[in-house]
């Protein structure tokens, strides 16, 4: 009995296969060519964008949102060759979507906000280096919810595009280099005009400085426990941290041949010495 109506079943499924095989054939044409023509408007797209030099980040959420719309219509009309009513798909797409958007209130604000980012042309393109809510990273990618970064550490970070519309947005990235003082706390015994010398002559030869502007050496403070003295010198952001980096150690060894002494902390008898 249940070898009977199993073998039944099965041969209604396949009576059933065989009758609409043409318009599941027709189906799979249409996903396969809708999927297809969306990969080559992509790509036409992007390079149409890039040929114009449309910022990047315009470029990229762009062809996202075209690519998503062409893949959407494609299984509507898949849907509609193998019989299904569109139209009632699409009143259930539009009920389910009240509910789903109530739900959803922080993504759909957060996708609201990256239209309105791209829209508005934002602050900052993929490639440059922001502050947000105190997360430094460079810019990866924009998505439709989240801006994409990632850090000196290579860790990613996800910051909503909501957050980002309501936020302070500092772009390290905005000009190709930026400024910064360089500061250098020294002891009230210590040669405050050998010091400066020393540290003007060493940002004009360091490595990765600019010399426009010029680098430009002043007494900053002076504080409880020595002379605070800063060096501001402008560097190019593709290598801004090495030089930095680099400038401070030449520094305390310079210093140290000199006879330059740092200022010591009260409390730990550390060398005070601070970035800009």
């Amino acid at each position: 009995m249940f070898d009977r109506d199993l073998k039944e079943t099965l041969q209604f499924f396949y009576q059933a296969f065989i009758s609409h095989l043409p318009q599941i054939v027709f189906a799979a044409i249409i996903l396969v060519l809708g999927w297809w023509l969306a990969k080559l408007i992509n790509r036409l797209l992007s390079a149409m964008m890039r040929h114009r030099q449309v910022d990047i980040t315009v470029a990229l959420f762009t062809s996202k949102f075209i690519y998503i719309a062409i893949i959407t219509f494609t299984i509507i009309a898949a849907l509609a060759q193998l019989g299904v009513q569109t139209n009632s798909v699409v009143a259930l797409i539009a009920a389910s979507g009240l509910a789903v958007g109530l739900a959803l209130r922080n993504a759909l604000s957060n996708l609201a906000s990256g239209i309105l980012l791209i829209a508005f042309r934002p602050p900052f393109k993929v490639g440059d280096v922001i502050e947000v809510n105190k997360q430094i990273g460079q810019v990866k990618d924009v998505h439709f919810l989240f801006t994409i970064m990632q850090n000196s550490e290579k860790k990613i970070i996800a910051i909503p595009n909501g957050l980002l519309m309501n936020m302070p947005i500092i772009n390290y990235w905005a000009n190709p280099a930026r400024s910064t003082d360089v500061v250098f706390t020294i002891d009230y015994k210590s040669d405050l005009r050998k010091a400066k010398a020393l540290l003007l002559d060493l940002a004009n030869k360091q490595a990765g400085v600019l010399q426009d502007p010029m680098p430009f050496v002043a007494v900053n403070d002076l504080t409880d426990t020595g002379v605070a003295i800063f060096a501001r010198i402008s560097i190019n952001n593709d290598v801004y941290d090495t030089t930095v980096w680099a400038f401070k150690e030449a520094v305390k060894l310079s210093f140290d041949e000199n006879d330059i002494k740092f200022a010591y902390y009260t409390d730990n008898c550390h060398p005070r010495t601070n970035g800009g």
